[in-house]
């Protein structure tokens, strides 16, 4: 969710090659976040994001809770407060649609969504 909503938002048409950027992009530009900004995102990233991603868990001393109550981030302990994760990035894609939502069509933030809506119709119509 977190790179196709990045590439929703900067017009691009895939992540392929940008992962990382447009993960760390995407933390960083929101203040829901704000606890993972600067060297945390990338290393949330490459120990959260493609550590549960490629091998179904996270690495490098990095845990996740459930726990109420925690923040979304606990430095000391390498801890990501799943819950309040899925619950910020609920709140952002809330809010990106419905800034969409009261722009006009011409807006650069409409075009930018616009092509990357573009390239997933291109995609479907290619997959057939």
């Amino acid at each position: 969710m977190i790179e196709t909503l990045q590439s929703f938002s900067s017009g691009w048409e895939d992540t392929k090659g940008k992962s990382e950027l447009a993960f760390c992009r995407f933390l960083n530009e929101h203040d829901e976040f704000k606890a993972l900004w600067g060297r945390n995102a990338s290393d949330f990233y490459s120990n959260v994001r493609c550590g549960i991603l490629h091998q179904a868990e996270t690495r490098g001393g990095w845990k996740t809770t459930k726990k109420d109550g925690a923040p979304l981030f606990e430095p000391s302990t390498l801890t990501i407060n799943a819950s309040f994760f899925r619950d910020a990035l609920a709140k952002v894609i809330e809010e990106f649609c419905l800034d969409l939502d009261q722009r006009d069509w011409k807006d650069k933030r409409w075009k930018n969504a616009n092509k990357k809506f573009k390239t997933i119709c291109e995609n479907c119509k290619t997959a057939q």
